[in-house]
């Protein structure tokens, strides 16, 4: 008798065994099955729930989520935005920079980002640079990026941290709200363009100033906008 039952035992393990593996390769018929039946529905995949529950015939597809508040197209500054020695003196004092706008402002935005290009300092003398000009009542020629530019028709608004380095452009928002982060930094800040005032990049009430809804960001400790760029540390 005790013959018998080892005799049993293999022969139940088999049998179970088949069971189970003709159940699993009758599961991936039915979930290959169901993702098809999505796609000629178009039913999103992320929507296709590979189960043995029919499909709903009433399923609504739905779009990518697109940015709440786009940037308008930038418009970068020419070659010949600051005359040639100005540019330098610009370099030497804030490192590299760039220079923009956005479609429909009337304000270009000039950021240096601090550091040296000879790499034998990291930090430039004048730091890290953000200055805006407003064209508001200057002319046509203001919003020309091929026209030139007077470093005296900029505003000097910061960054917070001077020492920031390199200062980059890490986030825009509606071509207003522009995030700014640095390698080892103490963390982000942005900088609101239509008041030219600097907040903690990390505030979740920042976007509220583009809605207009809910409690509004608190606004970081920083110096006064300075008219115009120096072109030398020298007093």
């Amino acid at each position: 008798m005790p013959l018998k039952r080892l005799w049993v035992l293999p022969g139940v393990f088999l049998v179970l065994l088949g069971a189970i593996l003709l159940a699993e390769s009758r599961l991936h018929v039915t979930k290959a099955a169901f993702i098809d039946a999505c796609k000629a529905q178009s039913i999103p995949w992320w929507k296709c729930t590979p189960t043995n529950t029919p499909i709903n015939p009433h399923a609504v597809n739905v779009s990518w989520v697109t940015p709440q508040w786009p940037n308008p197209p930038q418009i970068v500054g020419g070659p010949d935005f600051f005359s040639a020695p100005t540019m330098q003196q610009l370099q030497n004092l804030y490192g590299s920079l760039e220079v923009f706008r956005y479609q429909g402002s009337q304000k270009w935005v000039l950021i240096g980002d601090g550091m040296n290009p000879t790499g034998s300092n990291p930090a430039t003398p004048g730091g890290a640079l953000v200055a805006v000009e407003d064209c508001t009542g200057l002319g046509a020629s203001c919003l020309d990026p091929n026209a030139p530019h007077n470093v005296n028709t900029f505003v000097v608004v910061g960054p917070p941290d001077r020492h920031y380095w390199p200062l980059k452009v890490m986030n825009v928002r509606d071509g207003r709200l522009l995030t700014f982060g640095a390698d080892g930094s103490a963390g982000a800040v942005m900088l609101d363009l239509n008041t030219l005032v600097w907040y903690p990049g990390a505030d979740p009430n920042n976007f509220n100033l583009l809605s207009s809804t809910g409690p509004l960001p608190t606004p970081l400790s920083t110096a006064k906008p300075t008219p115009g760029i120096l072109l030398s540390t020298s007093p």
